[in-house]
């Protein structure tokens, strides 16, 4: 859900910049207010040995930015209450690689992480398109998870997320960084390569967050905000 902004200066219009790039998020977010809001999405197995989380966001607690967990299994992309972190737990489980303490200064921020299995700086977290960490990634693939895929939150029930999501992409690849940073700032049409699920956030109202890859619809809880 983006939307170019314009400044003029002398005969020339200059894009806005917001958070280091030339974006503006349009009025078409979601806004999650920490304490129970959250949306679930019917994607259940993100299996297999590489994948990619990215969206945009602003606020100040990420906690379960983007989510999946049953159990001790897990893929969560922006984790924790203050220095967030990204987290599997088929590799290094809580100890992960941080987001960038940046990410929840409270301005739009493009937030991704990547990961391939068994290969040097094969789990990679990228801050506006910049590499924060990487290291050589462990050699056991994601397993199925089988539960739904949530935004904002554990399950629906704890460790709710602050702020504003726009644009989460999810991939079944891992995405470089010339391609983060190409198409950060630009909507997809939703039929790339290894693209398997894309929330614009477009809706503007109503309780569905539409999937523009897919079926994957998301259910709005508790009242996120438009």
């Amino acid at each position: 859900a983006f939307m170019r902004l314009a400044l003029m200066v002398g005969m020339l219009i200059w894009p806005a910049v917001f958070g280091g790039h030339a974006f503006a998020q349009a009025g078409s977010a979601l806004s999650f207010d920490g304490t129970d809001d959250y949306v679930s999405i019917p994607l259940t197995d993100l299996s297999g040995s590489e994948i990619t989380i990215e969206y945009w966001f602003k606020g100040s607690t990420l906690q379960s930015a983007v989510r999946q967990q049953s159990g001790s299994n897990y893929i969560v992309a922006g984790w924790g209450s203050g220095s967030s972190k990204h987290i599997l737990s088929n590799d290094g489980g809580t100890a992960g690689i941080s987001v960038g303490d940046d990410a929840t200064d409270g301005g739009w921020h493009h937030i991704a992480m990547t990961w391939k299995q068994n290969s040097p700086d094969g789990f990679v977290s990228y801050l506006d398109g910049k590499i924060v960490e990487k290291r050589q990634s462990g050699n056991t693939p994601i397993p199925n998870i089988n539960t739904s895929l949530i935004l904002g939150s554990f399950g629906g029930g704890s460790e709710f997320t602050s702020g504003e999501l726009d644009e989460v992409r999810i991939w079944n690849v891992a995405r470089t960084q010339a391609q983060i940073q190409g198409n950060m700032n630009l909507s997809l049409t939703g039929k790339e390569s290894g693209l398997v699920a894309y929330y614009k956030f477009d809706n503007g109202s109503g309780t569905t967050l539409a999937d523009s890859a897919g079926s994957n619809n998301g259910t709005l809880h508790n009242g996120p905000s438009w």
